[in-house]
């Protein structure tokens, strides 16, 4: 298996879990979100590569959150995906 086709089974299987099944929704925003470690290194660049062309398969849109190797503001990076998903949600609801 190349790295690649790990990247994207990776990136699928967390789009699942988030609620890939609901993209056909109408009020449901689903976005591709891959969180690495910075764009100055190649092979971390490479991770970006993959979710772009998976998003462009998908016909999704693909946040790419940089840490800066910094694991607190990763952690905060992808709070704040979330809260965007869930106000969304919420202001589409009903």
């Amino acid at each position: 298996m190349t790295n690649v086709t790990r990247l994207l089974t990776s990136v699928f299987a967390v789009a699942a879990v988030a609620g890939f099944g609901d993209a056909a929704s109408a009020d449901t925003k689903t976005t591709l979100v891959v969180s690495i470690r910075g764009l100055d290194n190649p092979y971390h660049a490479n991770y970006k590569v993959g979710a772009e062309a998976l998003g462009k398969a998908l016909a999704l849109p693909v946040d790419t959150l940089s840490t800066e190797a910094n694991s607190q503001k990763g952690i905060s990076d992808i709070k704040a995906e979330v809260a965007a998903l869930l106000n969304f949600k919420a202001a589409t609801a009903g």
